[in-house]
């Protein structure tokens, strides 16, 4: 078992509103989030409103350089796996191998890009 706490218990996932003693978060059937500074509904005019599309960028953003995220060695020894798998095994279907790919490729694109090396 991980080590690393979940971000939401159950309810807080069912409910699709959370609140801290600084921010609160409700989700909406649209597919956008709402972001509160406060209690949601506390005060109209302090909530950000997070597309659907925009989402995606806040996710990265969050995960960055945190000990529950991911980083490039795990893309690399994702591929690697999936690589030697065939490598070793090559009755391993290529459903599995794709998910494996699929999985790297969804991991890497919530990272910041690689440094350009000067």
């Amino acid at each position: 078992m991980s080590q690393v706490k979940p971000a939401l218990t159950a309810e807080e996932w069912d409910g699709g509103e959370t609140a801290w003693p600084t921010i609160a978060l409700q989700t909406t059937s649209g597919g956008h989030v709402n972001v509160w500074n406060g209690e949601v509904g506390e005060n109209d005019s302090q909530y950000v409103q997070v597309s659907e599309n925009d989402r995606h960028a806040l996710a990265a953003l969050c995960l960055h350089e945190q000990p529950f995220g991911f980083d490039r060695e795990d893309v690399e020894k994702l591929r690697r796996f999936r690589n030697d798998c065939y490598k070793y095994d090559p009755s391993i279907g290529g459903v599995r191998r794709d998910w494996l790919r699929s999985l790297a490729d969804r991991i890497e694109v919530l990272l910041p890009p690689e440094e350009v090396e000067a």
